[in-house]
């Protein structure tokens, strides 16, 4: 792993424009031989990240790890999203000589922080929609935001759309159950499933397709907030908080710093801990040998 304050990542988190981190992402799948494709819909551009064949077991599902590279204008955005994304990158060097089948495609999104106003807003719904156009079949998609900041693995906890098939809600039970022992194992069983903001998810859970969201935490602020939650009967509403519902949360729970910080000039290289780049390496060494029989 490279240093967490390595000049490349840095220059990373300093790219102010969607462009320039576009650039940067492509420049690196390029530098190490990776096979990648851009997805565009309007003024948005996915990554797409796939391997040899030799890395697809079709006995298996498939898994596909999300981070979104897009932030909120005039904000470092350290840890909404750069630090997934870089911690992704990284791994894709180990993807691409790994032992054995993975079983893994990676989408570097745009335009999630787009979501405000509701999921269909958000650049990966474009995605979600058109998934198994895009040769994505048979996919469990794991989404990774915030994950630069805290020891402790939080798990979306999720409401499923009302919508959903007996067969979606079977596989997604399936993939939530994995999870949560993935993140034990890799977590040494500091995690917990919590209601969780928006993200990415929202977006694959809308179109039917098994999606976990996976953040991090300091132990001290995500032991509060689940207190606080427990105490006062909080819950996600629908398949997510929305915004309008973090919003009121702020006037009635606890809500994490990590989060307070969030689309601030405080979200920069100085918030983040080295121990969630450790944390991260070893969830995704673990997923990658995860394996579902389809």
């Amino acid at each position: 792993m490279e240093n967490l304050f390595s000049d490349e990542f840095a220059n990373f988190v300093n790219a102010s424009t969607n462009q320039q981190r576009f650039e940067i992402i492509c420049e690196r799948l390029k530098s190490i031989d990776a096979k990648f494709k851009i997805i565009t819909n309007q003024n948005l551009r996915h990554i797409l990240v796939g391997f040899d064949s030799k890395f697809y077991n079709p006995q298996f599902r498939n898994k596909l790890i999300v981070c979104h590279y897009d932030r909120v204008p005039g904000t470092p955005g350290a840890n909404d999203n750069s630090s997934a994304v870089w911690q992704v990158l990284e791994f894709i060097e180990q993807l691409v000589r790994w032992p054995v089948f993975h079983n893994v495609k990676i989408l570097f999104t745009d335009g999630e922080e787009l979501g405000e106003h509701g999921v269909t807003e958000q650049g990966s719904y474009y995605v979600a929609k058109n998934f198994e156009s895009l040769g994505l079949k048979k996919y469990d998609v794991f989404v990774f935001d915030c994950t630069g900041r805290g020891d402790v693995a939080v798990m979306g906890k999720t409401i499923l759309p009302k919508t959903i098939s007996d067969k979606i809600k079977k596989q997604f039970n399936q993939l939530f159950e994995n999870t949560k022992l993935l993140l034990k194992n890799a977590a040494d069983n500091k995690w917990m499933t919590l209601p969780i903001t928006l993200s990415d998810n929202a977006s694959f859970l809308a179109s039917g397709i098994p999606c976990v969201a996976i953040t991090f935490l300091p132990m001290e602020e995500a032991t509060l907030y689940a207190r606080d939650i427990l105490i006062k009967q909080f819950s996600a509403d629908e398949e997510n908080f929305k915004p309008s519902t973090f919003a009121k949360m702020k006037n009635q729970i606890y809500i994490p710093k990590t989060w307070q910080l969030f689309h601030t000039p405080q979200d920069n290289l100085q918030s983040l801990t080295p121990q969630s780049f450790v944390l991260m390496k070893s969830i995704l060494e673990k997923l990658a040998n995860l394996r579902t029989i389809d």
